[in-house]
């Protein structure tokens, strides 16, 4: 491949940052009909999909800060751009590339073909950072007096009913798994991966109870999906979100699934208070306008009812995220609890 016709090199440069040395590269690539496939270095090469606004040239940046950790930048900042990432540096089945964005938080790279010199992903952005990464295993022995299983790094624990044991089996996790993610989700755990060697150890009907860890300090509903691989898309598990452990909680009926912690944006969790206003099933709120419909959910017993905004607040500095008039938080708890744990979403949404 001529890369004379498609690239042309606008800067080259080394530098050394203790202690370990930088290499970084910067090419202009011309869109092409074609979508010819251009080489960044040896190991990594880059195909144009699709660039929004169209434009006739985007430039392209390669950061190498190790072997296996470097970045990729495009120019302008303001474009939404798809592209394919072949790398010939992890095409073996047991190694990855992970991605995040300039913030760290973990963004889509999905794996879409593999060759036994490459494999290929799908990236969206324009601030990518990329780590090669092999895939951690670890196998547990469940039995009666042993029922559970806990990833190497702690993250995702599996929790099996002594009474659905018929024999002993082994249980699989994996950890850091290569998937495609949701467009319309924000990812905020690993994915992992868990799998029960016999099948009929185990009885199907009685729940698999599955807890994971996240550090996100957001306010966003948080919830455990699992990927069906068949319908290639992620499903949402009625999950109870421990905002104070930092932890989700769910029950599954399956022997294997990929798991992961995702958020959507579209309701919030957090702390509600009461306050005795109008003896009506209200609320303050400093997210939603007067006259919303609120669908309000107690984390911890999943009672819920529905609330109108007739109020501001309260403040953001106080830490909760609604205060409901007494009535309405009788409906939900004692009046002794004083703060309780609640999932927000607005009531004409959910109905659509």
């Amino acid at each position: 491949m001529n890369k004379t016709t498609t690239i042309a090199l606008a800067l080259l440069l080394t530098c050394v940052i203790y202690p370990s040395p930088v290499s970084a590269a910067i090419y202009r690539v011309d869109i092409t009909q074609d979508k010819t496939i251009f080489d960044l270095s040896q190991q990594l090469s880059v195909q144009i999909v699709d660039v929004q606004p169209k434009r006739s040239f985007i430039f392209v940046e390669l950061t190498m800060d190790s072997e296996n950790d470097f970045y990729i930048r495009i120019r302008p900042a303001t474009i939404l751009v798809h592209y394919r990432l072949i790398d010939r540096g992890s095409r073996h089945v047991e190694t990855q590339l992970l991605a995040t964005d300039q913030y760290g938080k973990s963004i889509a790279a999905q794996k879409v073909a593999m060759t036994t010199e490459s494999s290929i992903y799908l990236v969206e952005g324009t601030d990518v950072n990329f780590y090669r990464s092999e895939l951690n295993k670890r196998s547990v022995e469940i039995s009666k007096t042993q029922p559970t299983a806990v990833s190497t790094d702690g993250g995702l624990s599996i929790d099996i009913k002594p009474t659905a044991i018929l024999r002993n089996f082994t249980l699989q996790i994996s950890e850091g798994i290569p998937l495609p993610l949701p467009i319309d989700l924000d990812l905020l755990s690993p994915l992992y991966e868990f799998d029960i060697s016999d099948k009929s150890a185990v009885i199907t009907d009685i729940p698999i109870t599955i807890k994971m860890q996240y550090t996100d300090d957001g306010s966003e509903s948080k919830s455990i999906y699992f990927f069906d691989k068949v319908r290639a898309t992620w499903i949402k598990l009625p999950s109870y979100n421990n905002v104070e452990e930092h932890t989700v909680a769910a029950s599954i009926h399956l022997t294997y699934a990929p798991l992961g912690i995702f958020s959507d944006g579209d309701s919030t969790d957090g702390i509600a208070s009461w306050y005795a206003y109008k003896n009506c099933l209200c609320a303050a709120s400093r997210d939603y306008p007067r006259g919303t419909q609120l669908r309000v959910t107690r984390l911890k017993s999943g009672k819920s009812i529905v609330v109108t905004v007739n109020d501001y607040g309260p403040e953001e500095k106080t830490g909760r995220i609604i205060d409901l008039d007494k009535r309405a938080f009788l409906a939900l708890g004692s009046l002794n609890s004083g703060l309780i744990y609640v999932n927000i979403h607005p009531e004409n949404e959910q109905n659509e």
